[in-house]
């Protein structure tokens, strides 16, 4: 026991250096990251009463809610336009309340009803042209976005001369359908890197914050903050625009939300792809020059913007935390193939995201339609490398683990971060660029060394260490980690041989995606064989106890390996 303190204290001091003490919101909500299926990949805005009844009918049948996937979060198209009202704010009625599309949900009380019913919880999306706090035509607000004229809007202010309290209004009518989350979105997509603006565009944020607590539910609040980026950095990650939190500050964002979008643009399912702002692929030139708006998107800039950020941003992986909120990397791009966001993800490139997402401890979000999955736990297929797998037992399987969710909802709540980068010796130059490395598409454009592999890793409650070791390289690699790599210190030289093996110490491994488990193993682990793109994920805990030399530090002095394959 004194050994898992000990290994605890070691590995936490790395983590707690970067983790700032702020005031968070506290509605008692949230203290380890959301599960939740979304209707949005797969069904935009095409939702009603009936196919939520039968997306919640499945959860149940799968037994999804009891491992965690506690929401079922309506997307757009629940709400609609008040006809025959021309001077009505979109979305909005002449007394300014949201309008529910009744065409699609007759009595919206009575589906988020069958849906407690069931144990679960229910969100909605709110955003882009629903958002407002007043009336008024600053940037970003409503008015000012309506496609109605200037003559219109002017005699909407008359009409309203009166400020309209909408976060308000708003908050009131989410309490009374007793919704348990909001995702608040896009409410400012046009807002300049300005004080002014920002506080401006803030304020629509934190009135909602404020109004939903104030009504005396727990609603999860979930926001996307926009910024203006006019200078385009190449290589390109955004649309000159970003959804980050990190202009608003730390303690702001942390202050008012649960979770925050954490991404500069939508995902898109592939492994990395310059994109257009309209969703289709374009030539990766694109990305590299001025004088296109395509952007690097897919799974590997996702990780590489949350770990080192983007040119002008530092990122902020460490604002997540218990008791702080979280990073939210946006929804999986898990069990739906080709679609509109994308030609997908092979099944070695699911695994690799549902592990990081677990390790970086974002809000498990996941979009499929689970009227066709079963509940019959698939063969992990780590071979097949070109199909891409969806619904069935294959999704099941990737998203019901019991060991991947025991690290996501670790009680814990830190998350993880890269440990280490590996680079490839083609272009070796010595700069390690502050231990960051640089994205892969930055990185090969600009002739520098590229980053192959890396060793993720996230403190354990009960002194264990969740450790991904990720490939990605087009081959199979073999990646390392010592004790001392992964948080676990390695000793100092000891007296006698002979203390040296009473104080040997070994570890306990047990691979996420298999369940194999073996003991007795010594510092460094091994990971060979690991697929491109892939990754082989452990829990590591510790087995024998040893004393501690000076400062606490754990004592680990072994000569002998222990390696790992896919098949382990």
């Amino acid at each position: 026991m004194k050994l898992l303190l000990w290994m605890m204290l070691s590995f936490l001091v790395a983590w707690v250096t970067f983790l700032q003490k702020v005031s968070a919101l506290d509605n008692g909500l949230a203290l380890t990251p959301p599960m939740g299926i979304s209707t949005w990949s797969v069904f935009r805005g095409n939702v009603n009463h009936s196919l939520i009844l039968e997306l919640t009918d499945s959860i149940v049948r799968l037994g999804l809610h009891h491992v965690g996937y506690e929401y079922v979060l309506v997307d757009a198209g629940w709400t609609t336009n008040k006809k025959n009202c021309k001077m009505c704010l979109p979305n909005r009625d002449s007394n300014g309340n949201l309008v529910i599309d009744e065409r699609k949900f007759p009595n919206l009380t009575e589906t988020i009803d069958y849906v407690h019913s069931k144990g679960i919880k229910f969100g909605l999306w709110f955003g882009v042209e629903m958002c407002a706090t007043t009336n008024d035509e600053s940037e970003g607000s409503p008015a000012k976005r309506t496609n109605s004229s200037s003559s219109s809007r002017s005699m909407l202010r008359k009409q309203n001369a009166k400020v309209v309290d909408y976060a308000t209004l708003d908050a009131q009518l989410f309490a009374s359908l007793r919704v348990d989350a909001i995702k608040h979105d896009s409410c400012g997509i046009e807002v300049t890197n300005t004080s002014k603006a920002l506080r401006a565009n803030f304020a629509k944020y934190e009135a909602m914050s404020r109004a939903l607590n104030q009504t005396g539910r727990p609603i999860l609040y979930d926001v996307t903050l926009q910024v203006d980026k006019p200078i385009r950095t190449l290589p390109a990650y955004d649309y000159k625009y970003i959804w980050s939190p990190e202009p608003y500050g730390q303690a702001n964002v942390q202050r008012i939300a649960n979770m925050w979008w954490s991404v500069p643009v939508n995902k898109y399912n592939c492994w990395s792809c310059c994109v257009h702002p309209n969703e289709y692929i374009v030539p990766k030139e694109y990305c590299n020059s001025p004088h296109h708006v395509a952007a690097w998107r897919g799974l590997l800039p996702m990780i590489d913007i949350q770990d080192m950020g983007i040119p002008g941003w530092m990122g902020h992986w460490d604002w997540a935390g218990r008791g702080k909120g979280w990073n939210h990397l946006d929804q999986l791009g898990i069990c739906i193939g080709p679609s509109w966001y994308g030609p997908g993800l092979s099944p070695v490139e699911q695994y690799t995201q549902v592990s990081l997402w677990a390790i970086l401890a974002s809000p498990m979000i996941i979009s499929v339609d689970v009227r066709n999955m079963t509940s019959t736990k698939a063969q992990v297929d780590f071979g097949n490398q070109d199909a891409v797998h969806h619904g069935d037992d294959f999704c099941y399987h990737l998203i019901a683990n019991e060991q991947l969710i025991a690290v996501h909802q670790d009680p814990l709540g830190l998350p993880g971060r890269r440990l280490k980068n590996n680079y490839n010796h083609y272009h070796n130059d010595g700069n390690d660029y502050g231990g960051m490395g640089r994205p892969p598409a930055a990185a090969q454009e600009n002739g520098e060394k590229t980053i192959e592999t890396q060793l993720w890793g996230r403190p354990l409650k009960d002194g264990s260490v969740a450790v991904v070791f990720f490939n990605r390289a087009e081959t199979e690699r073999t990646i390392s980690a010592t004790f001392e790599e992964i948080g676990l210190s390695s000793s100092l030289s000891l007296s006698s041989k002979e203390k040296q093996s009473q104080l040997k110490t070994t570890v306990r491994t047990t691979n996420v995606w298999t369940g194999i488990s073996n003991g007795g193993i010594s510092s460094p682990l091994i990971a060979r064989s690991v697929p491109p793109h892939g990754v082989i994920f452990l829990i590591v805990t510790p087995e024998k106890e040893a004393e501690p030399r000076q400062g606490n530090i754990p004592i680990f002095n072994s000569t002998t390996t222990n390696t790992f394959s896919t098949s382990q």
